[in-house]
């Protein structure tokens, strides 16, 4: 008898479950969803420069049976068709923005953010903009970077109202961090992504490479110190007279560098102005190269008349 029980009670529970369940989805709810923005028929030649978004912020009410349907029926958008609207300016309110968004029925939208657009109209251009990489490199211990980041291709096309594009110099990719670099690479990074309609992009992707080398370290001895302007009669004397430099770079590249690829030097009218009897000499190297070391830091000199 106790056995017979038990289904009973768990159909029980399960009728009292679901007529809970069918008695609270019965009843008024609200949520926010993120609604795309599709903008349709802009005019050939013309291209909107004020920033209408890709999506507005939509909270919308129903029943809870009308509100779960939107999780198997067709995504809800929001269509403005600029052609309609017959001039090139016009004003979007919310009470018209919920007119156009395809919900099904018995869903409301009751709030709308953005709640008004701008549908400003100007002429269409395209720029060719450098593609800038926005990437941040950490690499592991004793490898380091060796050149520059290089994209390929190195520019890209964007289009757009052409007030907005004369302002714009140049696109970046999205944000990326790569870590632990121990060698070279070359990977298909996304660009930046136009916010709003605005401006348009026509490639979505670029080749992103890194050049990566165990670093090492090398020391340039006996490099000159030349004076800038120095008048023909006279002469400066260093006390040392020459400088040593070690160098961090690439295994590769410290290999193709000699003393010539330094340069130490300091103007006549600094040395004039001095006035503590020392001098730290400017040192330019090839780019990509690190200073560690410079021996001595600070040097004593001597200005006679040349004999």
């Amino acid at each position: 008898m106790q056995s017979r029980a038990y289904p009973i009670f768990g159909a029980s529970i399960l009728f009292a479950l679901l007529l809970w369940f069918s008695i609270t989805m019965g009843e008024e709810y609200q949520i926010t969803l993120q609604v795309p923005l599709v903008v349709e028929n802009i005019p050939e030649g013309k291209a909107l420069k004020q920033p209408i978004p890709k999506s507005l912020s939509v909270k919308m009410k129903g029943t809870g049976w009308r509100l779960a349907s939107l999780s198997f029926s067709r995504e809800p958008q929001c269509i403005l068709n600029v052609a309609s609207w017959g001039a090139p300016r016009a004003i979007v309110t919310d009470r018209e923005l919920s007119d156009y968004i395809t919900l099904s029925v018995g869903i409301k939208p009751i709030d709308i953010n953005p709640d008004t657009l701008l549908l400003d109209l100007d002429n269409y251009a395209e720029k060719k903009l450098p593609v800038i990489p926005n990437v941040a490199l950490e690499f592991h211990d004793g490898y380091g970077l060796v050149g520059a980041v290089t994209v390929k291709p190195e520019s890209v096309v964007v289009g757009g109202a052409q007030s907005v594009l004369q302002g714009v110099h140049h696109w970046q990719t999205v944000r990326q961090t790569f870590a632990d670099l121990r060698e070279s690479f070359a990977t298909e990074i996304s660009l930046f992504e136009p916010p709003d309609y605005s401006l348009r992009l026509f490639q979505k992707n670029v080749q992103l490479s890194v050049t990566v080398q165990p670093f090492a370290e090398k020391t340039f001895s006996g490099i000159p110190i030349e004076v800038v302007s120095l008048p023909p009669n006279r002469e400066v004397i260093f006390i040392p007279p020459k400088i040593d430099v070690v160098a961090r770079w690439g295994i590769d590249q410290l290999a193709t560098l000699s003393n010539t690829d330094f340069r130490s030097s300091v103007a006549y009218q600094v040395l004039l102005a001095d006035t503590t009897g020392f001098i730290q000499p400017h040192t330019e190297f090839p780019p990509g190269v690190r200073i560690i070391v410079k021996r001595p830091e600070r040097f004593q000199y001597v200005i006679r008349k040349r004999l």
